[in-house]
């Protein structure tokens, strides 16, 4: 998703979020690109839904 110039269904998905920048290695970027494809295609849910979800787990794991 481009954020430079969000169209209006875009701009919606965007409310009440933040933009999170990581330095990952390039394998572990690929994964997670990946990953979060498999996942859209899977379950129908947009990228911002995914990266939300997987978070989540991310931080319960670490019990942050």
């Amino acid at each position: 998703m481009d954020q430079s110039n969000p169209n209006n269904d875009e701009k919606e998905l965007l409310q009440d979020t933040e933009l999170l920048c990581l330095r990952l290695r390039a394998d572990l970027y690929r994964a997670f690109r990946r990953c979060v494809w498999i996942m859209i295609n899977e379950t129908g849910k947009n990228q911002i839904e995914i990266h939300n979800e997987m978070f989540e787990r991310l931080l319960r794991l670490y019990e942050c």
